[in-house]
Formats: structure tokens, sequence, C-alpha cells
């Protein structure tokens, strides 16, 4: 067995230093079919959009994303704020009642306007934008390929963050839309209780015929108050504020939103790794045969043309195969994909 395995895989004179693994069409199978698991999940994105569940899973891997991303540039985890969703959700409703997609409204309503509305007072704050996607990885790498968008993302400032992704028509097409919003809370205003110093109590000297007179003392409190510059210009329209609404989540079914949570983030990760991981087992393998073949089997002279041929085309495929990654894939499914 031991034999076996090691004619398969390591040149070596049961062989005649020339690995099967090299010299037969197993490597030209195994690439065809490496090619297949790459564009197998292309359907996939074509009808998760479709589904109940692309939803909510572009919202957790946008948030569990944003804060992989934080991490590698050792700033703290974003806290999801439902507040702050709320605010999020309402931006994006509005953008589909009035057909536009700006951080202002066409009647001038700022960003800010949603976090009042929804009771939300912060110290700083920010919205990223995106529209007609189909994937939230496809999303994030625009948002960080954007100097604006990758400032908020790593801005160290920010605490919370709320998100919301919609459906909805836009230009008359039904399409997607997120709004993420960042947000670091104004904090609570402490009252303390004002000191009373005690003073020891003097007794006056009763004389006769005196009348004594005391006089009593009303403490006042004032009453604390903190307002910050980043609210304090913001300006909203003369209208009344949206009631909040709640945010009724769809049901689905748990095994079959993993799955798709699997598809759509884990599955493309763990592939390429197993590419690399193929890549430099075989290219090891062809670097150990070519030296054998060169230096103990025929000296200065290179006979295994064919197994190099072979390999190295075989390596070429898995270095497209690299490069063919999921946004790859994605650009070339036509689709109208917007930031703002």
């Amino acid at each position: 067995m031991k034999t076996k395995l090691k004619a398969l895989f390591f040149p070596c004179q049961e062989n005649a230093y020339r690995p099967v693994l090299l010299g037969s069409d197993f490597l030209y199978y195994f690439g065809i079919f490496l090619l297949i698991l790459k564009l197998a999940v292309l359907p996939f994105f074509l009808v998760l959009p479709k589904t109940v569940y692309f939803a909510q899973l572009t919202k957790n891997s946008l948030i569990e994303l944003t804060n992989k991303t934080r991490e590698k540039f050792n700033l703290p985890k974003l806290k999801e704020n439902p507040i702050l969703d709320q605010a999020a959700y309402l931006k994006a409703k509005d953008m589909f009642e009035k057909n536009y997609f700006s951080h202002y409204s066409p009647q001038g309503t700022s960003p800010w306007y949603w976090f009042k509305a929804v009771g939300y007072r912060f110290q700083s704050a920010g919205e990223n934008l995106a529209i007609g996607f189909l994937d939230s990885e496809e999303v994030h790498q625009a948002w960080l390929n954007s100097s604006s968008h990758r400032a908020n993302i790593l801005n160290p400032n920010y605490q919370e963050i709320g998100l919301a992704v919609v459906k909805g028509k836009f230009e008359g097409n039904e399409t997607f839309l997120v709004v993420q919003l960042f947000a670091t809370p104004q904090p609570t205003p402490t009252i303390r209780p004002p000191t009373i110093a005690k003073e020891k109590k003097k007794f006056p000297e009763i004389t006769p015929k005196e009348t004594v007179k005391i006089e009593t003392s009303t403490l006042v409190a004032q009453e604390a108050g903190i307002s910050t510059s980043e609210e304090a210009g913001i300006s909203t329209p003369t209208e009344i504020l949206p009631k909040p609404e709640v945010l009724v989540k769809e049901k689905s079914n748990p095994f079959v939103l993993d799955l798709f949570g699997f598809l759509s983030l884990n599955y493309y990760r763990i592939l390429e790794k197993i590419i690399y991981g193929v890549l430099i087992f075989v290219l090891s393998l062809l670097s150990l045969t070519l030296i054998f073949d060169v230096f103990v089997y025929h000296p200065l002279e290179i006979q295994y043309k064919d197994i190099v041929f072979k390999t190295g085309s075989f390596l070429l495929l898995l270095v497209v195969l690299i490069f063919l990654d999921k946004i790859a894939i994605l650009q070339t499914i036509p689709h109208s994909f917007r930031i703002f």
C-alpha cells in the first residue's frame, strides 16, 4: 500500500521518477471539476434575490463583514441597535416612495432627519447606500473601494450600527435597497443632587424682651442640559415625524436560511482554500519531479516534457480559478448596481 501511494504521488524508482498522478489524465478531469464547482452556484445568485431569505441574509452578512473589516484594523466591533435599524428602514422606504437614491431627498430631507424621527440622539453619524446588488460581499467590497464609504466603515468614533434591506420599485424596476447607518449615541446626562454643607447651629443667648427671628433659605437645583454641535446644525422639514413602525420579520426555515448563508458566504471561501492547497501541492510535486528528472534520472536533461506540459496547464487553470472569484463572477451577470 505504501509503495503504491509512493508511486502515485512522488518520483521514485518504482515509477521511474514519473509520479502516476502527474502522468495520468486525472489532473485534467480534476481541473474541470473545480471549474464546475466555481460556476455551479451562479444560478443560486440569480434565484436568491427572489426568495424571502435575501434581505435577512444580506443584512446579517453586511454587519458581519463590517465588523470583520474593523477587526483587521484593530477597531472595536459595532453593536447593532434596533432603533438605528428602524431609522434605516424609514429612509429606505422614503427613497422608494419618492423615487430617489441619494443621501438627501428631493425635498431637502437630510439623512439625520431619520435619526430624529426614531428619537435617536447622536454625537456623530454616517450613512452608506447601495441599490441593485446581488450579493452582500459585492456591496461591501464596493464600499471599501470608495474612500468616503470606507471612512464610514473604519471610523473609530462609531459605536453602533443599523441596517435595513428593503425591496421595492425604483425607476420602474423591482430591486433591493440597503441603508447602512453608523452612529455614536449622546451620553445620557447625569443630574447630581446638590450637596448641602451642614453648618453647626448657633443658639442665640436668651435675653429678656428680645425676639429671635429665624430665617429659612431655599436651595434651587439647576437642570443639567447637554447639547452637541453635531445635531445643532441639523435642519429638518416642517412635517410631522413618521411614527416608528414595527419591523416584522418574514417567517423562514432555519435550515434553508443556514444553507443559503453557507452558499452565499462560506462556499467560495472554502473552495478557494482548496484551490490554493491543490496549487501548492501540485507545484511542489512538479518541482520535485523536475529535480529528480534533471539531476538524478536524466542528468542535466528534461525528459518528462509531457508531464511539464500537463501539469503546467493544470497550474495555469488553478491560477485562473483563483482570479475568478465571486465578485468577478457576479460582474458577468447584468444588473444595475450602484452605491452612494
